[in-house]
């Protein structure tokens, strides 16, 4: 049986699914931990920047596949509108009673899945 390794063409799809299954094992584990507002705000905020995420890469993909003559003031605007968006999002949540713990639990899914994979690549190009 040969093992699926991650390589240079299949991580940002392993990232992906491992961003969203970090985010229901985080999700489920704050529900039977702290409670079902914890697990609500978690989610919240995992569901947020992974959106976030995939607009920011849409806007990147846009900008390099169609060599946009206007790409600085294309993607300036964009990540005005993401972080403002973001921002509307949080405060949002929080004024529904969103727990900010959870909140920031679940915004720093990518952060924590970065860190993973590129341990992970590390160690697997280690011999190289």
């Amino acid at each position: 049986m040969t093992r699926n390794r991650t390589s240079d063409e299949n991580l940002l799809a392993r990232m992906a699914t491992a961003n969203w299954a970090l985010l229901a094992l985080l999700a489920i584990s704050g529900y039977l931990v702290a409670g079902g507002i914890f697990a609500l705000s978690l989610l919240a905020g995992g569901v947020t920047t992974l959106g976030n995420n995939l607009w920011l890469r849409n806007i990147l993909e846009r900008i390099l596949i169609q060599q946009r003559s206007d790409a600085a003031s294309y993607a300036l605007l964009r990540f005005i509108l993401r972080y403002m968006l973001l921002a509307v999002v949080i405060l949002v949540a929080l004024r529904m009673g969103a727990s900010i713990a959870g909140l920031l639990v679940g915004l720093s899914v990518p952060v924590i899945t970065t860190i993973y994979f590129s341990i992970y690549i590390q160690l697997q190009h280690k011999g190289d």
